[in-house]
């Protein structure tokens, strides 16, 4: 936050801890930071002011140097297609755009319109040519890493709420901390690929939960509410 929302930040939820550290002074700071920092979240909230883009790409160069998985999403997808070379080839990052920022990220890489519906191919090629995971939300989530394409198969709703996608950043910031902590036992399947595929099951299976209680008049708020069941349900084991 910078300094002068910082108050108003901190007085919003005593959920959230508030640093007063986006400007450019403020981002000297942040180093220090970064040894307790288990994964970056970049994008929501972010705006396009041209002082935090700069900042913004700072942190990633710091985050990179430690090896911190970094998920990308709103605005943050903004910064990466005005300039991909700040993400390309560090494989701990994950990229979630939707169908239009998808369109535009295809397009600065290739200089060429991408195909309508978003095709597998031009999925691929974007991970491959960014050489970091790519999540394209839309109807089915689909995740290509390292020359794997996953679809995940949790359906969700016909309501797709505004701020859907934040949530859905939040997920995968927590499930890539610990699938990265797994990876040993992975059995081979990327990282990226197990905490985007889980995240994406848990927050439709809370938008699905949400909609049959809420339906159309359905919000984010409402569906933070269901996320704890929808995590129950989709990632625990049933007792025998």
């Amino acid at each position: 936050a910078v300094v002068s929302t910082q108050s108003t930040g901190k007085s919003y939820s005593p959920d959230i801890m508030v640093l007063p550290i986006l400007s450019r002074t403020g981002a000297n700071q942040f180093n220090k930071w970064l040894d307790r920092t288990h994964v970056m979240i970049i994008g929501p909230g972010l705006g396009r002011d041209e002082e935090t883009m700069i900042v913004t790409s700072e942190w990633i160069h710091l985050a990179k140097q430690k090896n911190i998985p970094i998920i990308i999403d709103a605005d943050g997808l903004h910064l990466i297609t005005e300039n991909p070379g700040i993400i390309r080839g560090y494989p701990d990052a994950i990229l979630t755009p939707n169908v239009v920022e998808f369109e535009r990220l295809f397009h600065a890489l290739t200089g060429k319109p991408a195909q309508k519906p978003t095709s597998d191919r031009d999925l691929m090629t974007v991970a491959n040519k960014l050489k970091c995971a790519v999540v394209c939300k839309g109807a089915v989530d689909k995740v290509c890493c390292k020359e794997t394409l996953t679809a995940c198969s949790e359906v969700g709703s016909s309501r797709r709420v505004g701020g859907q996608g934040d949530i859905l950043a939040g997920a995968m910031g927590i499930f890539s901390f610990w699938a990265k902590n797994a990876e040993p036992n992975l059995q081979g399947t990327p990282y990226q690929t197990v905490a985007a595929a889980a995240a994406s099951a848990v927050v439709k299976r809370a938008n699905a939960l949400t909609f049959t209680r809420q339906g159309r008049s359905m919000i984010t708020s409402d569906m933070v509410e269901t996320l704890p069941r929808a995590f129950i349900e989709v990632m625990e084991v049933p007792k025998k």
